[in-house]
């Protein structure tokens, strides 16, 4: 170790030392992070929520006039003048678009489901620790119930697995270019 360095590390000053690393990472930083933002942004009209997809997010579309195919890539490029997505294996044009699927869970959907399975595992298992000790069978009813929860939320999520958001009157693709080149 150098005397120099030793002497950095054995600072009894710290706020000298907080001076030195603060300045050091504001010269790092700005190196490391100069290129620009680009999104595509999925907006339902009349509403401030928005969906956003950035470089490296998957994405499930299908392109108009195909009403059965849908398209799995990862987006590799935007290019917000021209209106074209670039994925690893094709380019798009965002007007070609017709609608994207998002595989998230419903939130109202997922609670749901995942509360039916707890209660149906619970009764099974108090029906169970209930009629071992006493040396009786359980019953059918118990079955009933608790095979009625477990497949009401085992459907429950299968059948609410996706969204599809359909482009159009009620929703637009966007893509936004965050770049700082103009900024004074």
């Amino acid at each position: 170790m150098t005397p120099e360095l030793y002497h950095f590390i054995a600072l009894k000053n710290k706020s000298m030392r907080n001076l030195l690393i603060a300045m050091a990472l504001l010269v790092c930083v700005p190196l490391t992070s100069t290129t620009a933002q680009r999104v595509l942004q999925l907006e339902k009209y009349g509403s401030a929520k928005v969906k956003k997809y950035f470089i490296g997010d998957e994405l499930h579309f299908r392109l108009k006039g195909e009403k059965n195919y849908w398209y799995r890539d990862v987006i590799e490029d935007i290019l917000a003048d021209d209106g074209i997505i670039i994925f690893s294996k094709r380019a798009v044009k965002v007007d070609e678009i017709d609608a994207i699927r998002s595989y998230r869970v419903a939130r109202i959907v997922q609670p749901i489901a995942r509360n039916l399975l707890i209660f149906g595992t619970t009764w099974g298992l108090y029906a169970a620790a209930i009629a071992w000790p006493l040396g009786w069978s359980v019953g059918l009813l118990d079955i009933v119930v608790v095979t009625t929860s477990w497949a009401t939320g085992l459907l429950a999520r299968r059948i609410f697995r996706y969204r599809t958001f359909r482009l159009g009157k009620k929703r637009r693709l966007r893509l936004l270019s965050l770049d700082w080149h103009g900024a004074p």
